[in-house]
């Protein structure tokens, strides 16, 4: 009923900005040049700190459940994949827009992330989460801020660049 309410300090220290779980493991995501991730089969710890993908570079901020086991971090062009929070595959699309913060889905067949610089935004589509194709809104999104998904249905809000109207962009067809 989300009355009762826990505080975990094995992860004081950095900027935690995102957490999902696979089913096995915990993982975190920290932002704001920390550049780091956590994981633990428990929430209450251990928690194993590492620095994440790309190392320090990096600010990631998304955390995408995908299939299976996959947990996918997520950071503009960017993407790291793991199941156990120590290996991982990481890729760069190469697509512009590179924003941090790049809300992003899983349907079950398709991820769609998306990438926004505050002029224009477009989505990019993945089936395995490294290699990308990308894709475009019917209108211009100077910002795309948040997405979700059930089934093929893919639906992303943000701010229209023509009038600033806060809007959604939908795909009834896994965002190709």
């Amino acid at each position: 009923d989300g009355q009762t309410w826990s505080v975990v300090t094995d992860l004081a220290g950095y900027n935690w900005v995102d957490i999902s779980y696979n089913g096995v493991i915990y993982l975190a995501v920290s932002a704001y040049g920390s550049a780091k991730v956590a994981y633990s089969s428990n929430l209450f710890g251990p928690w194993v700190i590492a620095t994440a993908p790309f190392g320090s570079s990096m600010d990631w901020r998304v955390i995408i459940r995908g299939s299976g086991l996959e947990l996918l971090l997520v950071q503009g062009v960017y993407t790291a994949r793991t199941t156990d929070g120590i290996a991982w595959e990481t890729s760069n699309s190469g697509f512009s827009h590179a924003n941090s913060n790049c809300p992003g889905t899983y349907n079950g067949t398709v991820y769609c992330v998306a990438l926004s610089d505050g002029v224009t935004s477009n989505l990019q589509t993945s089936v395995d989460g490294l290699s990308w194709e990308l894709q475009s809104t019917p209108e211009a999104f100077s910002w795309l801020r948040g997405g979700c998904s059930a089934g093929s249905t893919m639906v992303f809000v943000g701010t229209r660049a023509s009038d600033n109207v806060n809007c959604a962009t939908i795909s009834y067809d896994n965002g190709s």
